[in-house]
């Protein structure tokens, strides 16, 4: 066993580093194209992270307490489809670039899978990890991929209803992917704990 404060414990060969998925906003097995990547690794550990900064430098809030609640039932969900497979999803509060690198550094992880998402934090995130760590990436998130458009980026219409009129004509959503079979890394940790939503009077509903 490996021990390390903050850290679930695991269970894992010296000659078989283990690769990590790092679930974002992508709370699922099913079509997500970076758990089907995963797929070609036999020693994977699973972790989502909830940042902790709940506030912009503004002062407003980041997430309503709907989002929040919503949230915390996908990674229920989440933990219940790994459990199904017989992994054990990590999941911690904090600096999202933080504990994904104390979790490389710690486990000497080799690669890790993500989804790509498009947000000048989650940017910011992967240019933060160690630069020995392998990123693979993927896209699962838009209804059109972008590689399937009729028209390069320079070349798109301003504004919307021409240019999802040229799309629908030449473009079709892709088919979703499957549900993967991953080998779990196998872990001895406690059942997840959910973050409690910050509820504020600005984010109630009328």
């Amino acid at each position: 066993y490996v021990e390390r404060e903050g850290l679930n414990q695991y269970m894992y060969s010296p000659d078989r580093m283990p690769d990590l998925i790092l679930f974002r906003k992508d709370l699922r097995l099913h079509d997500n194209g970076a758990a089907c990547a995963a797929q070609s690794s036999d020693n994977v550990i699973p972790l989502v992270v909830t940042p902790s900064k709940e506030k912009t430098r503004h002062g407003i809030s980041r997430q309503g307490p709907h989002y929040v609640n919503a949230r915390k039932e996908a990674i229920h969900s989440l933990s219940q489809e790994i459990e199904a497979q017989g992994g054990r999803l990590i999941h911690r509060v904090g600096n999202v670039s933080d504990i994904v690198s104390d979790v490389i550094n710690t486990y000497n992880v080799s690669k890790i899978f993500v989804s790509d998402e498009p947000g000048t934090e989650e940017e910011n995130q992967l240019l933060q990890l160690p630069n020995q760590t392998e990123v693979v990436t993927a896209r699962t998130q838009y209804l059109y991929d972008p590689d399937d458009a009729p028209f390069c980026i320079s070349q798109t219409k301003d504004t919307f209803t021409p240019f999802r009129k040229e799309l629908e004509k030449t473009c079709n959503p892709r088919t979703p992917l499957g549900t993967p079979q991953i080998s779990w890394a196998q872990l001895d940790a406690e059942p997840i704990k959910m973050p409690e939503a910050s509820f504020h009077p600005a984010d109630s509903m009328p």
